[in-house]
């Protein structure tokens, strides 16, 4: 096997990983997204998007620290990713809590996660001692 088949075959693989762990997160399939994403970085140890996506699994899971870490790790790749440091700033709001789902709860609609900071926000509300929701606003 000749380097170029090598690297056409890390491609190949990239490209499949990166189409599973988007498949995973549409899903809210967060755990197999980690694992998937973890493979990726094996493999492409400073791949930014990678992280970012682990990143947002990490946080889907509650694990805020390992969700800062992914995406400093971004930061560190891509220095001006938007996207990592809009997420970090949002996870500096938080505090490390188990995160307890319920059969039948709202998932949060990704695409709220990364939007321009100004125009929109998420703001948390407890609607008992033990649920908690969150509610989009706008801030303009």
């Amino acid at each position: 096997m000749t380097q170029t088949q090598s690297a056409e075959e890390k491609a190949r693989l990239k490209k499949q990983w990166t189409d599973l762990a988007i498949q995973q997160a549409l899903s809210s399939q967060w755990e197999e997204a980690v694992i998937t994403n973890k493979n990726i970085l094996n493999l492409f140890p400073a791949e930014p998007d990678a992280y970012n996506r682990l990143g947002k699994a990490y946080s889907e899971l509650g694990q805020y620290a390992e969700a800062r870490q992914s995406y400093s790790q971004t930061l560190k790749y891509s220095p001006d990713n938007t996207i990592a440091k809009k997420n970090l700033e949002r996870l500096s709001l938080l505090h490390e809590e188990p995160v307890q789902i319920h059969a039948g709860s709202e998932r949060i609609d990704p695409r709220l996660f990364i939007e321009e900071t100004g125009k929109t926000g998420m703001k948390r509300t407890y609607t008992s001692r033990t649920q908690c929701r969150w509610r989009r606003y706008r801030t303009d």
